[in-house]
């Protein structure tokens, strides 16, 4: 370990307070990483910092296993991973521009900071696969493992739930359309003359970021959304971008990126509507006469999409067979599902979609797994998840401790109490 002066003994500049290998930690690296990790027990400010340090040491040392193994990240699955995040803070209501100033920059700076953090840690999940890959667990290490646990700390699991959705977006005026398509389309030509859908998307805050798609013609079914994209794609070559397509989740610009046969690739951005109040008012109203007419048994749950024309499912909403924890829900359904009896339908509310647009939704559950403490009977596949997650928790910090004295870590002093040396 290499020790640079205290900050007594010499006036930092950079504010670099340690480096693994080229790479470097800042002091507000730490900052930050520290106000956003969970205390664990940990009153102490400096026992804090050093546990969040120690993390951060461990993630420089899998980039830089990266790096050595040329581990690295399609952009698409980055775009994809962005688009996720800023659509998350359009579901929050947060402010991108807000956000970007307490950052301390301009929304553009902030997206390609955003990105390159993103990409960094799906670096980072990547190597850290690589080095368990090869990791198992036998039923019989299953069951010794959840035997020499004692009953009184083993989980007790909340009920599992199927939860149902239907959707409805509000109707788009046909004003508001013509302003989308009329915007959508300049920067359209803006594209054509030589920029890219990407920089485009940068440049305008209220507009989604770029999604990567990877397609097969002919799979469409009978998703609207899905014949409609499909139907842009086959009259496109490649680099073209499509004139606006306008949806009720507002209006795409689309560009074909590759074909080959039926396999297509292709990107497009979203530029979302602005309903008008009334417009919301008759969405609820639809809402609960669909409600009404599932709770007098007029109709299913599952047989309203096909009664009530102006339902969808959007893929953020498809129904998964799969039972889930009923406290692992996201809290947007969670906190709707919390005082609805099972198999009854929820009164209408407004949501937004994973692109950031407004609709109105109607949720049901249905209790699969009553709530019950862990047995191998009923939960081998989580005890089995957990196990493999210790197994695989070891192994990276047995990978550290022996590759921490292959890698050069330089340290400032004032951190030399966190014991980091190789």
């Amino acid at each position: 370990m290499i020790l640079f002066p205290s900050s007594a003994e010499a006036e930092i500049v950079d504010q670099v307070i340690a480096t693994v290998g080229q790479q470097p930690i800042l002091r507000s690296e730490l900052q930050a990483a520290c106000a956003m990790s969970p205390r664990d027990g940990l009153v102490d400010t400096n026992q804090l910092e050093c546990k969040v340090l120690n993390e951060l040491v461990m993630s420089k040392m899998l980039l830089y296993k990266a790096w050595q193994e040329d581990i690295c990240v399609a952009d698409f699955e980055v775009d994809l991973a962005l688009n996720m995040r800023l659509n998350q803070l359009a579901h929050m209501d947060v402010s991108l521009e807000s956000v970007a100033a307490n950052w301390g920059g301009d929304v553009p700076a902030f997206k390609r900071h955003l990105k390159k953090t993103i990409r960094e840690q799906m670096i980072i999940q990547r190597a850290g696969e690589k080095i368990c890959k090869d990791l198992q667990a036998t039923p019989q290490e299953v069951r010794s493992w959840f035997d020499g646990v004692p009953e009184r700390e083993r989980p007790y699991y909340p009920s599992e739930v199927v939860v149902q959705q239907l959707w409805m977006y509000p109707t788009i005026q046909p004003a508001e359309k013509e302003r989308i398509k009329e915007q959508l389309e300049v920067l359209r030509q803006q594209c054509l003359r030589n920029t890219s859908l990407r920089q485009v998307a940068e440049d305008y805050p209220k507009l989604g970021a770029v999604v990567v798609r990877n397609g097969l013609l002919g799979t469409a079914g009978s998703n609207s959304f899905e014949m409609q994209y499909e139907s842009v794609i086959r009259k496109l070559k490649p680099g073209q971008i499509a004139p606006p397509m306008l949806t009720p989740q507002g209006g795409y610009l689309i560009q074909l990126l590759s074909r080959e046969g039926r396999a297509y690739q292709s990107q497009h951005m979203l530029m979302r509507p602005d309903p008008a109040a009334q417009d919301l008012l008759s969405a609820r109203s639809y809402m609960e006469d669909v409600r009404l007419s599932i709770a007098c048994n007029e109709v299913t749950f599952e047989d309203a999409i096909t009664s009530f024309p102006k339902l969808c499912i959007p893929s953020i909403a498809e129904t998964n067979s799969t039972p889930v924890a009923k406290d692992q829900l996201p809290p947007d359904i969670f906190f709707v599902l919390e005082g609805l009896a099972p198999d009854r339908v929820s009164h209408p509310h407004d949501v937004q979609d994973d692109q950031g647009c407004q609709a109105v939704r109607l949720l049901t559950y249905t209790v699969c797994v009553p709530a019950h403490e862990a047995n191998l009977g009923q939960d081998y596949s989580k005890i089995k998840e957990a196990f493999l997650l210790q197994k695989k928790q070891k192994a990276i910090e047995t990978w550290f401790e022996h590759a921490r004295k292959e890698v050069p870590i330089k340290i400032l002093s004032d951190y030399m109490h966190c014991n980091l040396q190789n």
